[in-house]
């Protein structure tokens, strides 16, 4: 009963945004909106990420996404006011369909309009009901008050411009109809648009949070073992007093799939016996992107990283020797020390839905 009531109160929140495409589907029913480029010459298809995301407002360790046993003893009547407390401290992202020039595929960016549409909007928002309104569409008009009023002072606060929520760059093209993309590869075929409901899938899933100005901050990544096999790495660079830039840049490239990209942002940093540097190593070695997972040094770089006070390394090393990973074989004993010891540094997980 208590998942089913758990999915109607989801379902109610995100069911306005899919015919304003900015649809923010909860993982647990099993459909979902896929949308993807398709090459009308060789059917190549350019699919856009699975991801949920939000900004960050709050300086704790929760974040949307992981661990959903706590809502297992919260009374079906404190749903409504549990996620709402959440909602305030990770707003959505309002997101469009771009093409992201440097991930050179389709990709979400930003939607903040600027200001004059968000004072056009509070007009319209006052006689909805009108004949004012009438043909009117916006994902601005969709928000709750409280909503609308967030993102509002998020824009005016805003000193940057949107930005692809895979890479943080703002090289990108809002994709609409007056854009026409082409295949190069396959002689410059023109590349369609589609989107259709589907089944649920298969694809891991990405709980990302972004700072106000727009650049990424905490990450929650799924990551494949095994054909079957998955497990989940917590990513966190949100008011990182060192080398943040070079951390975030890993995080982003890990987002995007790409292992030896992210062991190039920071291998200059290796030997600086930084706890972040070592932890986000331990990470890329764990998940494997664009190489072999290589678990004996991954739980090399994340002991290291917790023996200098990385208490989401120990997090993650808990995570990790839950299921084992090629040269790391599962422990549980050795999951729940890792897992003890995060809660003792400070990382926290047990409220994070």
């Amino acid at each position: 009963m208590a998942k089913l009531q758990l999915a109607a109160n989801l379902i109610r929140k995100w069911a306005r945004q899919t015919e304003s495409g900015s649809l923010e589907w909860p993982t647990f029913p099993d459909m979902r909106l896929a949308m993807y480029l398709k090459c009308t010459g060789c059917s190549e298809c350019f699919y856009f990420p699975e991801n949920f995301l939000c900004y960050e407002l709050n300086a704790t360790c929760r974040m949307p996404g992981g661990d959903k046993s706590a809502l297992d003893h919260i009374p079906i009547a404190e749903f409504e006011t549990y996620f709402a407390a959440l909602d305030i401290l990770h707003p959505s992202v309002l997101k469009e369909e771009c093409w992201c020039f440097e991930c050179n595929k389709p990709s979400w960016a930003e939607y903040l309009p600027d200001l004059r549409k968000f004072d056009i909007a509070a007009g319209l928002r006052k006689c909805w009901d009108g004949e004012a309104s009438k043909g009117i569409t916006d994902r601005l008009l969709d928000l709750s008050d409280l909503e609308f009023q967030r993102l509002y002072n998020l824009r005016f606060r805003r000193r940057t411009a949107c930005k692809c929520l895979t890479c943080g760059t703002d090289n990108y093209v809002r994709l609409d109809p007056s854009i026409k993309l082409e295949h190069e590869q396959c002689w410059g075929s023109p590349l369609e648009f589609v989107r259709i409901i589907m089944g649920g899938s298969i694809a891991p899933i990405t709980y990302a949070s972004y700072d106000t100005e727009g650049y990424l901050a905490r990450v929650d990544l799924e990551f494949k073992i095994q054909k079957w096999v998955s497990n989940r790495v917590f990513i966190d660079v949100y008011n990182m007093p060192a080398n943040q830039e070079a951390l975030r840049n890993a995080a982003y490239a890990l987002v995007r799939e790409q292992g030896h990209a992210a062991i190039n942002c920071i291998k200059e940093l290796l030997d600086t016996n930084h706890a972040q540097v070592l932890g986000m190593a331990g990470i890329i070695q764990a998940t494997g992107y664009s190489m072999d997972i290589d678990g004996s040094l991954a739980l090399d770089y994340l002991k290291r990283a917790i023996s200098l006070g990385d208490g989401i390394a120990a997090y993650n090393l808990g995570n990790f020797l839950k299921t084992g990973l090629p040269g790391m074989p599962a422990d549980e004993k050795s999951s729940a020390h890792y897992l003890h010891l995060a809660k003792e540094m400070g990382v926290d997980f047990s409220q994070r839905r």
